[in-house]
């Protein structure tokens, strides 16, 4: 991942029912590298509520690291409902004490 990189092969599927909506982001090319994220739509606004979880990452220096996390979207659809333009915030708090701020710009467009 590197600043200003675009994910040019990621797929959004958006699966809807009444307000509730089921997201996932995968890599078109490898669909087990997914990400899943449940909501509401109100009119064009998407909302996906904080969500909390604890995982491990590596660092090439320092081996193992330990964290716990927050994240949360939001955005619109296009008035003729063929965009999606959102935001994912996401914040990791480090075992160490040290905290990280994530922010990611997302543009759907409907493909047909």
């Amino acid at each position: 991942m590197y600043l200003g990189e675009s994910y040019d092969d990621w797929v959004l599927s958006i699966e809807r029912s009444g307000d509730a909506v089921h997201l996932v982001v995968y890599d078109f090319f490898n669909p087990s590298d997914r990400h899943e994220y449940e909501g509401t739509i109100a009119g064009d606004a998407l909302s996906v509520p904080a969500k909390s979880f604890s995982s491990v990452g590596y660092c090439s220096q320092s081996g193992q690291i330990e964290f716990t996390g927050q994240n949360e979207v939001a955005g619109h659809f296009s008035e003729n409902g063929t965009a999606l333009i959102a935001s994912e915030d996401t914040s990791l708090r480090l075992t160490s004490g040290e905290s990280i701020t994530l922010h990611y710009d997302w543009v759907a467009r409907l493909s047909k």
